[in-house]
């Protein structure tokens, strides 16, 4: 008897906790995280991958047809904006050094990734991704290091066991 009144109340908390934890279809199992609003990057030591979210846009306004950007303006960016600007021509944007990159990329495996869009009005007024020295860059066709004006690219670059960085870079196109 005394058997059955504990399995009885043990039910009974079983069901009272699961129905608590899971009012609404929702679970309450997991801890409210801290909201984040700004770019933060995440460590996890000298082995480790490191991951860099969030950030501002750079906006690249030329009417110059080449542009090398600078290590400090791709980490305080993740999106960089080519501007329709008045006597703005087809770029060439070229990418950092790999030498000035490590404080983008500081151990092996560190990867960052920017959107690259290109406010051109005219698809014939393109911005071309180079490499700069010690960066392999890499897209899916010969020609996704063209972004064509009016549509967005991302670069995904990483860092090799060496110094050396790997930059994969796609085109998209206008999906409506």
């Amino acid at each position: 008897m005394i058997k059955n009144i504990v399995i009885a109340v043990l039910v009974v908390v079983i069901v009272v906790l699961g129905v608590g934890m899971f009012v609404g279809g929702q679970s309450n199992l997991g801890a409210a995280g801290t909201e984040h609003y700004n770019y933060e990057s995440f460590y996890s030591g000298l082995l480790g991958n490191n991951v860099t979210i969030g950030g501002g846009i750079l906006t690249v306004t030329s009417t110059t047809s080449a542009v090398t950007l600078t290590a400090s303006q791709l980490e305080s960016a993740n999106v960089i904006s080519i501007a329709d600007t008045a006597g703005s021509v087809a770029l060439a944007l070229t990418l950092p050094a790999t030498s000035t990159m490590t404080s983008l990329l500081r151990t092996a495996g560190d990867s960052r990734t920017w959107y690259v869009q290109n406010l051109h009005s005219n698809a014939a007024t393109t911005t071309t991704i180079t490499a700069g020295t010690g960066i392999d860059l890499q897209g899916i066709t010969a020609n996704d290091d063209v972004i064509n004006g009016a549509v967005t690219g991302k670069l995904t670059c990483y860092r090799q066991a060496s110094t050396d960085v790997v930059c994969v870079v796609n085109e998209y196109v206008v999906a409506d």
